[in-house]
C-alpha cells in the first residue's frame, strides 16, 4: 500500500514539476517573441504590425496561459508539501 503511494506521490512530484516549466518556457517564450517584435519594428518602421502585439499582449493568448499555469501551481504546489509532511 504504501509503495503504491509513493508512485503516485513521485508521479504527482514529476507532474508539478513539469508544470512549473511549463510555466518558465511560456514566460521565456513570451519574452523571445517580444523581443524579436521589436526589433521587426524598429526594422519595418513604416508598417502596421499591431496584430503581432496583439499575441503577448492579449489577455486571449500568451498572458492568459501564463497566468493559468501559475495559479495551477500556486494551487497544486501546497498539496504535495501538505502530503510531503504528513508521511
Amino acid at each position: 500500500m504504501r509503495t503504491a503511494f509513493a508512485f503516485i506521490l513521485s508521479d504527482y512530484t514529476i507532474a508539478l514539476n513539469y508544470l512549473e516549466n511549463q510555466s518558465l518556457t511560456i514566460k521565456l517564450n513570451l519574452d523571445n517573441y517580444q523581443s524579436h517584435l521589436a526589433d521587426i519594428q524598429q526594422k519595418y518602421t513604416t508598417s502596421d504590425l499591431k496584430f503581432l502585439e496583439k499575441f503577448s499582449e492579449s489577455e486571449f493568448y500568451g498572458k492568459k496561459y501564463q497566468r493559468q499555469v501559475e495559479v495551477d501551481y500556486a494551487i497544486l504546489s501546497p498539496r504535495l508539501t501538505g502530503v510531503a509532511k504528513s508521511q
